[in-house]
């Protein structure tokens, strides 16, 4: 059991010590739950990119094949807390990655399974970009000769779906010093 007259007020001194030596600026994106409860934002995981017009979607390399690579997040710099200094103030993050298999994606080329694109201007009321043709279901869900990889929520010879499902993210910042000290 503990009791309060029996904390080691040095150990506890010498461990935060210890933390704010360490202590780095942070970011923390957070999913909201329930979907109801959705804010109006626009960064989000899931969903369809608002690419602008003009930027292409990244095509990446499965099975020895070019193909589209799967959206995975976009994160709208102006919604992110400044932690950095160096970070824009503007403008937006897009996350794509090949996610037609195991999410294994450093064993390859750079650029050639994982896409990190920034967009400095986004219009507030950009629309969605479809997806583009030749997109592969997420891990390559779909009918298949093996019994244990026919998911049973798809319909026989229905593939899997290629949009992962949408959900805000909102960020919060934290700085270098005391533990929950948050930034804008």
């Amino acid at each position: 059991m503990y009791h309060a007259d029996q904390r080691d007020h040095h150990a506890e001194a010498v461990l935060e010590a210890f933390f704010a030596k360490h202590r780095t600026p942070a970011l923390v994106l957070q999913r909201f739950y329930p979907p109801a409860a959705f804010p109006r934002v626009r960064s989000r995981l899931g969903g369809l990119p608002q690419l602008p017009d003009g930027m292409d979607w990244p095509v990446g390399e499965s099975y020895g094949e070019a193909a589209p690579m799967h959206f995975l997040a976009q994160i709208d710099c102006a919604e992110v807390p400044r932690v950095d200094p160096d970070m824009p103030s503007q403008g937006m993050l897009f996350f794509f990655a090949m996610n037609d298999e195991e999410q294994i994606w450093d064993t390859d080329e750079p650029q050639q399974r994982v896409r990190v694109l920034y967009a400095a201007e986004v219009a507030v009321d950009q629309h969605v970009r479809a997806l583009p043709d030749g997109m592969r279901p997420i891990l390559n869900e779909g009918p298949s000769d093996h019994a244990h990889r026919n998911p049973a929520w798809l319909l026989p010879e229905e593939d899997g779906p290629c949009v992962h499902v949408q959900w805000p993210l909102v960020a919060h910042g934290y700085l270098a010093g005391r533990a929950g000290a948050a930034a804008g």
